[in-house]
């Protein structure tokens, strides 16, 4: 079913939709029943929430609010009226400094605990701080220089220079990127039946990362992903850029063996749109008004109906494997040598179309006239020009939609629904005169400052990121399934200071990152105290933030440790996988794409298949690229342990480190045992951890000189402690 949480139908007002509704069926037979509190609401129910943004007109206010949650908080405006008190000298979010916000942060948590009786725990030692700061930025972990540097520098600002340092790094854009991919559910591959390679899909990768790298507003960052080819450019590196954003668009998430399963691919976009940008679950309501949120039948389908106004570049599938619509980037003069070149295949293919039914005809002269045809198809795809392309979204045929009653989208005799937004969050529609598909008015709407969702969702994603969870548990659904969350008053306030920022991304993780709260240690330095007891028998959900939520590592931030400990990580940006050529793509339902396309570069380079996960990644609960993935799961398995005792990978890392360690600390186990904990855990190694690394180091070599291959023993030793060290919890886990 397409909503599970969902009963197959609501009630409904408008004439075209079908009796479906239980309770009206049953009421019709009279017979008298109670569905409980959350069936759905009425039209005075919804009236009573603010609308925003813009006005709505009456026909536009929805008969049903999906379920009696006009009164949400999610819908409702953002509110500073009960964080008022936190804010000394009441200034605005925005304008006071980065240390000023800091500490709006701090009185908040700190009124909690004091609620609470619960005492904080102090700051966390100065290498945990780096190693947790590191890796929030930059998925990396600190080098040995950089730990060294900053415990020796001992100055009051060393904190906000390493930030500072690491939000220019290369490696932010990729670590941060990586967040936004997970959301977007970014794929090399289409996700049919043959999950066919889209060979360009990288550009969009590289778009992100590049958009954030460089700290591009996210309201900007949104509008460009759905209407980036609508957008005005100064230069055509500005053109070609908007063009690749819109790539978010185009890599929805293909289905079946054939075009016609495109509606599938729509509702992708809009379930997607809806989750990573408004944190709602809009595709519920494609065969029924949602059973829970103010989201009727008719706002799905005027969300479809933008799309179905929009051309998504077509990657192949099994029953018409000729990709086609990809934007041809560059200069005017590429683009018509672009399209010269497709209106001679298409006419070649027409050619061939019109002689298989030309009867006129004969045998032997059919016959020549389709092989030359066919030969000339051949080597037209066999050497296209040299035009840059981008897998992307444009413009195409501009209509309303009829609205399909329980989700049949081969019925189309319902009534157009007109190409608008949602009702709850002010239902404007298009002009009935409007002859584009509506994706920047859209794209405006999403971003608007009085859209009380765009902000929260995002503000909420960046916490989690930080923190380790999020304040709203569910960040892809607001809805009234989410529940109200603890912290809503903070909510409304970073979403306020977010927007009031610029909407700068880099503005808030200083932010979040300058306050106490943020640099508190994970664990006391002994657990058992009286106060530590007490915190957590008061409090020990931690919702107060007394400690710091110690997180496990992310699969890419794994991988990408290991290579860089190893001294093997190529820091340089990926570019386009080695995906055959599409004339030879011949991929089905029975013989899928299986390639993998391993890499030294950072785990976010490479290649994601859309139906069968990267191994690593899949093994260490990496983003699901069917969906919007907001909240990655963390599980433990034996086959996680199994992975970095016996797998190829984690055996070539671990010997890579031990020759290293080996060449650069020659004769002084000590030091070398020191490197190796610095470069894999962060910090120096505890008296008690030296000595048993050493011990453990002559047993080792001593039962290595007693085997055949004795020569290697030292080296074969250093590689069984490094492969040790990556297998345990203080390498997995940031604290």
């Amino acid at each position: 079913m397409h909503c599970p949480s969902a009963p197959l139908s609501g009630p409904r007002a408008a004439p075209i939709r079908p009796v479906s509704s239980i309770r009206h069926w049953l009421a019709a037979l009279g017979i008298a029943v109670a569905l409980g509190s959350s069936g759905p609401g009425t039209a005075g129910e919804l009236a009573d929430v603010p609308q925003a943004p813009g006005e709505v007109s009456p026909a536009a206010v929805p008969t049903t609010d999906g379920g009696g949650s006009g009164t949400h908080w999610a819908f409702r405006p953002i509110s500073l009226a009960d964080f008022e008190g936190f804010s000394e000298g009441g200034v605005a979010p925005g304008e006071g400094s980065i240390a000023d916000a800091a500490a709006v942060i701090d009185r908040y948590f700190a009124a909690r605990q004091e609620a609470l009786g619960v005492s904080p725990l102090p700051p966390a030692d100065r290498a945990t701080w780096l190693r947790r700061a590191t890796y929030d930025l930059t998925g990396l972990p600190p080098t040995v220089d950089e730990i060294t540097d900053f415990l020796a520098d001992e100055a009051s600002d060393a904190r906000e220079r390493v930030v500072e340092r690491l939000l220019t790094s290369p490696a932010y854009g990729e670590r941060w990127g990586r967040h936004w991919l997970d959301v977007a559910r970014y794929a090399d591959t289409a996700g049919d039946a043959g999950d066919f390679p889209i060979p360009e899909a990288w550009r969009y990768r590289n778009w992100v990362i590049e958009a954030i790298a460089e700290d591009m507003p996210y309201d900007t960052f949104i509008v460009r992903q759905i209407a980036g080819d609508l957008l005005p450019a100064e230069t055509q590196d500005e053109r070609d850029a908007n063009r690749i954003a819109t790539g978010y668009l185009a890599l929805s998430k293909r289905f079946g063996q054939n075009p016609r399963d495109f509606v599938h691919t729509l509702d992708d976009t809009v379930d997607n749109l809806g989750k990573a940008f408004l944190g709602l679950t809009v595709s519920c309501a494609r065969c029924h008004d949602h059973k829970f949120d103010p989201i009727p039948i008719e706002d799905y389908y005027a969300l479809y109906g933008i799309f179905e106004s929009t051309t998504y570049s077509f990657p192949g599938l099994e029953h018409s494997k000729d990709s086609a619509d990809q934007v041809p980037l560059g200069s005017k003069e590429d683009a018509a040598r672009w399209e010269d070149y497709l209106t001679r295949l298409r006419k070649a293919g027409d050619a061939l179309a019109e002689a298989k039914k030309d009867k006129a005809l004969s045998g032997e002269k059919r016959k020549r006239v389709e092989k030359d045809l066919t030969a000339e198809i051949k080597r037209l795809k066999a050497s296209p020009p040299d035009v840059e392309l981008a897998f992307a979204a444009s413009e195409g045929k501009a209509a309303d939609t009829p609205l399909r009653a329980r989700g049949e989208f081969s019925d189309r005799s319902g009534e157009p629904v007109p190409r608008g937004f949602l009702q709850i969050l002010g239902g404007q529609t298009l002009p009935q005169d409007s002859e584009g598909s509506g994706r920047l008015a859209l794209a405006h709407w999403i971003v608007d400052a009085e859209n009380p969702l765009t902000a929260r969702v995002m503000a909420n994603r960046i916490w989690l990121h930080h923190f380790g969870r999020p304040i709203v548990a569910t960040p892809n659904d607001f809805g009234k399934r989410s529940g109200t969350p603890e912290h809503i008053a903070l909510l409304d306030w970073l979403a306020a200071e977010f927007v009031a920022r610029d909407w700068s991304l880099k503005a808030m993780h200083r932010v979040l990152m300058a306050s106490e709260t943020y640099a508190r240690a994970s664990v006391a330095p002994e657990s058992g105290t009286p106060a530590f007891t007490a915190a957590e028998a008061a409090d020990g959900a931690n919702l107060s933030y007394w400690r710091f939520e110690s997180r496990r590592l992310s699969a890419e931030e794994l991988r990408d440790s290991m290579l860089a400990a190893s001294g093997r990580l190529d820091p340089e940006p990926g570019g386009r996988h080695p995906f055959p050529a599409p004339l030879h793509f011949s991929y089905s339902q029975h013989r899928p794409f299986t390639e993998t396309y391993e890499s030294d570069k950072r785990s976010v380079y490479l290649m994601q298949r859309r139906l069968d996960k990267h191994p690593f990644l899949g093994l260490f609960d990496g983003a699901d690229p069917t969906t919007a993935t907001g909240l990655r799961s963390v599980s433990a398995s034996p086959m996680q342990a199994l992975f970095h005792l016996n797998s190829e990978f984690s055996e070539e890392q671990a010997a890579a480190l031990a020759t290293r360690l080996l060449k650069e600390v020659p004769d002084n186990p000590e030091a070398r045992v020191e490197s190796a904990w610095l470069r894999i855990y962060g910090r120096a190694p505890s008296r008690d951890e030296s000595a048993i690394a050493l011990a453990f180091l002559d047993q080792t070599t001593a039962v290595w000189r007693d085997s055949e291959d004795g020569n290697d023993a030292e080296h074969a030793a250093w590689t069984s402690l490094a492969r040790t060290l990556f297998s345990s919890n203080s390498f997995a886990f940031v604290n």
